[in-house]
């Protein structure tokens, strides 16, 4: 299978590290810390920037920095699942 499923096989090669983060990420959350972002509001008279909390879970947070695809490894898993039951 190696290099059929190459979003898989990235997102295995960091698991360890991502599951380190995202301990992490959630003992922030456990602890009152937030993640937040700078956010630009409104056109007029040029706007104005705001900092806010994060509405992305830790799981897209990792995978923006593992650079890994969710939605390719999601169709990559169901066509190894696909290919595992055409063979049973």
């Amino acid at each position: 299978m190696e290099g059929k499923y190459p979003e898989c096989e990235k997102q295995a090669k960091i698991i360890d590290k991502a599951q380190l983060c995202g301990q992490f990420l959630d003992w922030l959350r456990s602890h009152s810390y937030h993640i937040a972002v700078w956010q630009h509001y409104g056109a007029i008279d040029g706007g104005h920037d705001e900092l806010v909390e994060t509405r992305q879970s830790i799981e897209h947070l990792l995978a923006g920095f593992f650079e890994i695809n969710l939605a390719k490894v999601e169709q990559e898993c169901r066509a190894m699942l696909d290919e595992i039951r055409a063979q049973g």
